[in-house]
């Protein structure tokens, strides 16, 4: 069997065997034993009480998180001309063409997806 490390059993010692902590509180102590260089992950089991068996009682759905990591991408538009003001309509962070291309061969990479119009 393997061991555990120093923080996992000082971890192990602050939490009680077997009891259901109320909602709010089990999530500070999982803040407060956060112990790794990562973001840690947490996974909840929640006992519903319905009867798989009936199609009457299955719960499906999704959830939209508050606070999703994911931000805005920044998208870079290679045009000229008419191709330019509708990209600029349409939101695009940076537009050019032969400047841009400059930009990215001494190195900037600051963007996420890359469009091309055609010339």
């Amino acid at each position: 069997m393997s061991k555990h490390g120093k923080k996992h059993e000082e971890s192990q010692k602050k939490v009680a065997k077997n009891q259901v902590y109320p909602l709010s509180q089990a999530f500070a102590l999982v803040k407060e034993l956060a112990h790794a260089k990562f973001d840690e992950s947490v996974d909840a089991q929640i006992n519903l009480g319905i009867d798989a068996s009936k199609g009457d009682q299955a719960v499906r759905g999704s959830v939209v998180l508050p606070h999703a990591k994911g931000g805005p991408a920044r998208v870079l538009v290679f045009a000229k001309g008419d191709y330019a003001d509708q990209a600029k309509k349409a939101g695009a962070d940076y537009i050019g063409s032969d400047d841009l291309i400059e930009k990215i061969t001494a190195g900037w990479m600051d963007f996420d997806y890359a469009v091309a119009t055609p010339i």
